[in-house]
């Protein structure tokens, strides 16, 4: 038996005695990929990577396509070698019949990473069954800059925070014997939501210290705690560099310097910028050579550029080596998956069946719901009131899911499949091109109910608790296009007649010319789309007995809203539990727990605004400039600078008391935190407890404060927790001017805080001698255990 065939052996050793057998020609074949987005059309079978938008109507549908590709892949190759299947998962693989779950935002908001680790369990399993051993997926991208589309797909703002969620997610869809494990691909490495102007793909406007220190950081913590198999390009560039011909970024940063080891793809035609826009190389050839001599492995998802290597290295434009390099990490990879004994669906029913993914789903979108206002009147106590609900979301499945799930890439094949002009995402068409009829709203919220039959809209989840229930469309949110003039005066008219006007307002996030954010659907404002704001205003003159709900893949962004609304909700994109958690939350039967993953700005013009601002840059250091050269020190000449409302904040229906902090350091630098906690009200629920942290005084500027930990608890009345926070200071390590990262000397102060803004409890520590850090070993987030404390006798609770 052949080594490479023995898996006796290591991955590394296989790859490399696969790689000695190999011409020039298999192995280009093996840096290119085809794109399934018809599954009954002639495919290339000489390709080493196989991408899957549309395989089937059916998990099995897809199976049986895979099997059948990939026995032609193999047989094609004189020496078998299986090809990678990808898809997108990161709320659920996006096919007919599979898991479905909220979008990262709303995960984020959970605060509780065991949610993202047990999504990740079910994706692993059903791709597996498929036959489809990587994901490109997660999303580790900061989203500060919300006229970016793309928000919904990230796990928040804050680096820490989406380092342990990227980490948690990685660590289980790679997890298992070969076989069993998928390819985690991160992206999108790096700064692709810090676009100039918030348009998708721009130039990234970012310096090199917040690229390499925060940007970077989530890449980062999944390399080194997760071992990530795979990263993904941005589509932007960084000082004149497009990241997916950089050197400097692929292979110094990236491999240098954070350690990874896996394999880099491009993002979808990523490669073709390098000739247009960007306009570094004349032709496809250069364009090739540009792009594998900055460390770029595979081409996505199809033979534009790669194929132009095999004459590149017969000219001389590049050598064999550097073709061989990407192959072993390739070959390595596909070692590491056991493809070579595994290479086709081991298709299982039960796999499908969907049970543990309803059960994660709704207890992820109800952790999500993050409640922003509330003077009282929530929750709704009697069930004979009159309610008015206004707003086209309150009764459309459709606007409960995102972009890159299920929902939305139905919708985008279908939409392509009537216009064919239509362009789906990251510039992808379809093969399938007919007179089908156009998709409309109706039409999606209709294959959604059938898809998820016990989902519903909260129109009909409210109607189910309250007697008195009426409903008006009052305006449409695709495209920001106002409905006729008669349902507005109607919803006008209800608002008169209801004791409680209940108005649902957002957007429609996914990918066509219908939603208003979405991949390629940026926005100059992040207010709301077309007239909302305005019926909210009259809707407030007729009835000021308001409440606010709001789903998109942006936070809710109205001052007058906020300052107005005797309650508001934040219900991101939930996905199909999305309307009954939120009737459940109006009318007290769930006590909301969600913590807002983002800073909220006041306008547009504020962003970014990020409570890890600089010192100098954020409004506290405004405040504390000296001279009279700072006309107005809360911030503008027209609005404060100030948040709207904080990064981690969130109300509950009850109360939470800390006290007893306690802090201990060892001479390595690390820590241990522990407070005490306490449900002081009347009903059960959930807090997160945020541990902060300042370096105070350093030779470079530092952030104003960093998370360095949280923790999510669930209590009792009168119950206690014990939470210990374990973590090194090496977290605040940063490169000094001489290249080095240290850990420096001096005074550093620990915060509890019930928000980024709300300190509770305060301990200093002083570092006497200052610290080398190794990069790639430094602390990225707290560990954290929690000790329950009941006042009662037997304590049990079923989650």
């Amino acid at each position: 038996m052949e080594k490479y065939l023995d898996a006796v052996y290591q991955p590394k050793e296989r790859a490399d005695d696969l790689l000695k057998r190999m011409t020039l020609e298999e192995k280009v074949e093996q840096l290119c990929c085809y794109l399934v987005t018809d599954p009954t059309a002639d495919r290339d079978v000489h390709v080493g990577a196989v991408g899957v938008i549309n395989g089937g109507e059916s998990p099995k549908e897809i199976s049986d396509m895979i099997e059948n590709y990939q026995t032609k892949i193999m047989e094609a190759s004189r020496l078998h070698i299986p090809a990678i299947f990808h898809t997108e998962s990161l709320a659920g693989p996006i096919h007919k019949g599979c898991a479905s779950f909220g979008l990262p935002i709303g995960s984020a908001a959970t605060f509780n990473e065991e949610n993202v680790t047990d999504m990740a369990r079910v994706i692993r399993k059903q791709l597996r069954a498929m036959g489809i051993s990587q994901t490109l997926s997660p999303v580790l991208d900061l989203a500060r800059d919300f006229r970016y589309g793309r928000i919904a797909e990230t796990y928040g703002g804050d680096p820490t925070l989406v380092s342990r969620m990227g980490t948690a997610f990685v660590c289980e869809l790679q997890s298992g014997k070969a076989g069993e494990q998928v390819a985690a691909t991160a992206k999108h490495f790096l700064g692709c939501a810090q676009p100039e102007a918030g348009i998708n793909q721009t130039r990234a406007v970012v310096d090199e210290r917040e690229l390499e220190e925060v940007i970077a950081k989530p890449f980062e913590a999944v390399i080194n705690d997760a071992n990530l198999m795979a990263v993904m390009n941005s589509y932007g560039e960084v000082n004149g560099e497009p990241f997916c011909a950089s050197e400097k970024y692929l292979r110094t940063l990236l491999r240098d310097k954070m350690g990874f080891q896996g394999v880099t793809v491009s993002d979808y035609h990523s490669l073709d910028r390098i000739i247009a826009p960007y306009k570094l190389a004349e032709s496809k050839k250069d364009a090739a050579v540009a792009a594998l001599e900055a460390g770029m492995d595979i081409e996505f998802p199809s033979k534009f550029l790669y194929p132009e290597l095999q004459e590149a290295v017969h000219e001389g434009l590049i050598s064999e080596k550097l073709v061989d390099e990407a192959v072993y990490r390739i070959l390595t990879l596909k070692f590491r998956l056991g493809l070579f004994e595994h290479p086709y669906p081991e298709y299982k029913e039960e796999c499908f069946d969907n049970k543990e993914s309803i059960r994660v789903a709704k207890r992820c979108a109800y952790q999500s719901m993050t409640l922003l206002k509330n003077d009282g009147i929530l929750p709704i106590k009697s069930k004979k009131i009159k309610i008015g609900i206004i707003g086209q979301p309150a009764d459309s499945l459709r606007h409960m899911f995102g972009a890159y799930t299920m929902a939305g890439t139905l919708e985008m094949l279908l939409d392509m499949a009537s216009d064919r002009d239509a362009i789906g995402m990251a510039g992808v068409r379809t093969e399938v091109k007919g007179d089908a009829k156009k998709i409309t709203l109706e039409d999606m919220n209709q294959i959604l109910q059938n898809q998820y039959p016990y989902a519903k809209t909260l129109v009909e989840a409210l109607k189910e608790q309250f007697h008195d229930i009426s409903y008006e469309k009052g305006f449409s949110v695709e495209n920001g296009e106002l409905v006729k003039a008669y349902e507005w005066n109607h919803a006008l008219k209800l608002a008169d007649e209801s004791e409680l006007v209940l108005v649902c307002v957002g957007g429609k996030n996914g990918v066509g010319r219908t939603c208003t954010s979405g991949e390629g659907i940026d926005a100059a404002r992040v207010e709301l789309s077309g007239d909302q704001e305005k019926l909210v205003q009259e809707l407030y003159q007729h009835n000021s007995n308001m409440i606010v709900v709001h789903t998109d893949g942006r936070p809710l962004v109205s001052p007058f809203i906020y300052e107005n609304a005797r309650a508001v909700i934040e219900a991101w994109l939930p996905g199909e539990w999305g309307g009954i958690a939120l009737a459940d939350v109006i009318s007290g039967n769930y006590n909301p727990s969600g913590r807002l993953p983002v800073d909220i700005p006041r306008s547009t013009g504020q962003m970014p605004i990020y409570f890890s601002q600089r010192n100098g840059s954020n409004i506290e250091s405004i405040r504390e400039c000296t001279g009279d050269f700072i006309v107005n020190k809360d911030g503008y000449m027209d609005e404060i600078r100030k948040a709207q409302c904080p990064f981690g904040y969130g109300l509950s229906y009850t109360k939470f008391e800390y006290s007893q902090m306690r802090l201990a350091a060892g001479p390595d630098g690390s820590y241990e935190i522990q407070i005490s906690i306490q449900n002081k009200g009347k009903v059960f629920g959930a807090d997160v407890v945020q541990l902060y942290g300042k370096d105070e005084y350093a030779s470079v500027v530092r952030p104003r404060k960093e998370l360095l930990g949280f923790c999510r608890v669930e209590l009792e009345p009168e119950e206690k927790a014990l939470i210990i926070f374990r973590g090194n200071l090496s977290q605040f390590a940063f490169e000094d001017r001489q290249g080095k990262w240290v850990v420096e000397k001096g005074k550093f102060l620990f915060e509890i805080g019930r928000n980024s803004d709300d300190t509770v409890l305060m301990k200093e520590y002083v570092l006497e001698n200052s610290m080398k850090a190794e990069r790639t070993k430094r602390c990225f987030c707290a560990d954290v255990t929690q000790e329950r404390r009941s006042s009662y006798d037997t304590y049990e609770r079923t989650i």
